[in-house]
């Protein structure tokens, strides 16, 4: 695969790392405190560089990964925790009832966005590898 393409496929994880990098500078000058889902965060990028020099297409697919643990801040990449969510009310004959979606962080959607447009062949061939690998064999 040619150098400029593998790139433009980390520019996702390499955003990522940006603002990592940003929310230690943020922790360790500004005070902030650092929450567990931080923590997990640095965990999964030391994780996730490592697959990367292991084999780059599992790295590129563990970083689709670690964007989806993000959107639901399951791992936080930013200095706080910020969700958006959008609700609506139904009348029921008990009460008004609200309906919500998941809270997500609505940065990451958008980096999602971009992996999904860099990357999606790479992610769906090794879903396919996963799915066919424990499938049972007839």
């Amino acid at each position: 695969m040619n150098l400029s393409k593998n790139y433009i496929k980390l520019s996702p994880f390499i955003i990522i790392c940006i603002i990592m990098s940003y929310t230690i500078f943020s922790f360790v000058f500004i005070e902030n405190f650092v929450t567990i889902h931080t923590y997990l965060a640095l965990l999964f990028i030391g994780v996730n560089t490592i697959i990367y020099f292991k084999n780059f297409e599992w790295g590129i697919a563990f970083t689709g990964i670690l964007l989806v643990l993000g959107l639901f801040n399951l791992v936080v990449f930013f200095t706080d925790i910020e969700n958006f969510s959008v609700g609506f009310f139904v009348n029921l004959p008990n009460g008004k009832t609200e309906i919500k979606t998941p809270r997500i962080r609505l940065a990451v959607l958008f980096i999602i966005g971009l992996y999904w447009l860099l990357n999606r062949k790479v992610f769906l061939n090794k879903f396919k590898q996963i799915i066919n690998r424990n499938s049972p064999s007839n």
